[in-house]
């Protein structure tokens, strides 16, 4: 299968579970909405069905964690959503007393240290034994939430934070996109981007 194969199928692939979480409701049908189409989506690309990720995931990483650095202390307890590969919560677990990384996959399916532990979730919410949190890092995934769920989202990632704790998020930009397997085929975002 070429690449363009592959991409054209994940491209429709996540057109139709897009329109199946979009038309879920909230609660546990929405879970599992998303829970079904990011595992689908890990299976696809594992079993070639799908194209690869980007191979510069490891370059963007460190982007990221030059802009995040900062924020970094010995001894603080740091979230990620959307983890993706996990590549930046690596980095940011060297700094750090943990990392729990959060997403909609039933398991992590890559090693991380030690001081980083995955939580299954549903992107909205920090899961029960997470918190209070010093540092939240929403990475490329606020546009994968069903647009209904951000406030909940953000009012969740608010009251788990410390007191002095903050929310750093990256998401892309609508007039420079689409920057998901939407590319080449529209000019709008009609995949798990929902917003």
């Amino acid at each position: 299968m070429s690449i363009f194969e592959k991409t054209r199928a994940q491209f429709e692939y996540e057109n139709a579970c897009r329109k199946c979480i979009l038309d879920s409701t909230p609660g546990t049908e929405r879970a599992a909405a998303f829970r079904a189409a990011y595992d689908g989506l890990t299976v696809g690309t594992a079993e070639g069905r799908f194209a690869e990720s980007d191979a510069d995931d490891v370059a963007k990483a460190f982007q990221k964690f030059s802009l995040v650095r900062r924020f970094l202390r010995p001894g603080i307890k740091v979230a990620e959503f959307g983890p993706g590969d996990g590549d930046l919560a690596v980095l940011v677990a060297e700094r750090v007393a943990s990392v729990a990384l959060i997403d909609v996959l039933e398991s992590w399916p890559h090693e991380l240290p030690k001081q980083c532990r995955y939580f299954p979730g549903d992107g909205v919410h920090l899961p029960g034994g997470v918190g209070p949190i010093d540092l939240v890092i929403g990475s490329h995934m606020l546009e994968h939430l069903h647009p209904e769920t951000v406030p909940d989202h953000l009012l969740n990632v608010r009251n788990a934070l410390s007191s002095r704790g903050c929310y750093i998020i990256f998401t892309p930009n609508r007039f420079a996109g689409p920057h998901d397997v939407s590319a080449g085929f529209s000019d709008e975002a009609p995949g798990l981007y929902l917003k």
